[in-house]
């Protein structure tokens, strides 16, 4: 497993009209950048030197790692009505919550949306 914070070993280009669209642009979160992981988009601060606490979220409206500074935002659009029932916990780096990202997605309990 590669940490965001590591050079990545590629990118892809996610070309409107795609198949896969659709789905990247609704998984996107502000602040974020977007990455995959088994096929499931999630998000991480695109901002480096971010202090903790940090909120992890496996299930909802987005899914991925978001910093304090924008996490009123975030909360208020994951308990919008019609999405999914948000799932989040705090973590104290950024590493960790991605390890955690991780760890739902491989025992399919991660779901956007």
């Amino acid at each position: 497993m590669t940490s965001y914070m590591a050079k990545p070993e590629e990118f892809v280009t996610v070309h409107k009209g795609s198949i896969e669209f659709e789905e990247a642009a609704n998984a996107m979160a502000d602040e974020c950048f977007l990455y995959s992981y088994r096929g499931i988009f999630y998000n991480m601060p695109a901002q480096c030197g971010l202090e903790p606490p940090f909120y992890c979220v496996t299930q909802g409206r987005y899914i991925g790692v978001f910093s304090s500074h924008i996490w009123d935002i975030m909360k208020i659009e994951l308990q919008t009505p019609g999405n999914r029932v948000a799932m989040y916990f705090t973590v104290w780096s950024l590493v960790l919550g991605e390890q955690k990202v991780h760890c739902a997605i491989r025992c399919r309990l991660a779901a956007s949306r």
